[in-house]
């Protein structure tokens, strides 16, 4: 099965380089030149992985991770965020978010091919234990069946002590 990888950056030259790293059968790439675009192509291309730029325009790599987390089953499609040797990092907000990990451009792309791979075979089999949890667990106790009506008995006596003819 082809992993599906999500490429959040706004240099064309990051852009060709990941998708030469990944230009083989195993892989499907879409990269895109920023944040926003990220987010809104997350539901239609459903990626396996996201990469994404800390500094970019629209949202920054922290604010795609945030969303992608937060979304169904995000705790499942792991995020490495990429950032260049001389920007800005900021490793708490990075952990804050749940970024899976932190690569520095210039990258070693057959470093970057191994690691892809490794957090998408993790993120598979931490969703397929998580699933078959839910199935193994016991279905809660069905709901107590709800209190009848009150019911009036009443005997003949007392039918015409309340309702005198």
């Amino acid at each position: 099965m082809a992993i599906k990888i999500l490429l959040a950056d706004d240099s064309l030259t990051i852009q060709k380089v990941v998708e030469l790293t990944f230009s083989d059968a195993d892989t499907r790439l879409m990269a895109v030149g920023s944040g926003d675009r990220a987010v809104q192509a997350l539901d239609d291309f459903a990626p396996d992985i996201v990469l994404a730029d800390v500094v970019m325009p629209g949202l920054s790599g922290y604010e795609v991770c945030e969303s992608v987390k937060q979304r169904p089953g995000g705790a499942f499609v792991p995020v490495v965020l990429l950032t260049g040797t001389f920007e800005p990092f900021d490793r708490n907000r990075a952990e804050k978010v749940g970024s899976d990990a932190i690569v520095t451009k210039p990258f070693d792309s057959h470093a970057l091919q191994g690691l892809v791979r490794e957090l998408v075979e993790k993120a598979r089999t931490a969703r397929e234990e998580a699933d078959a949890a839910a199935a193994a667990a016991p279905a809660p106790p069905p709901a107590p069946a709800p209190e009848p009506p009150p019911t009036m008995t009443l005997s003949a006596e007392g039918k015409a002590a309340r309702f005198p003819i």
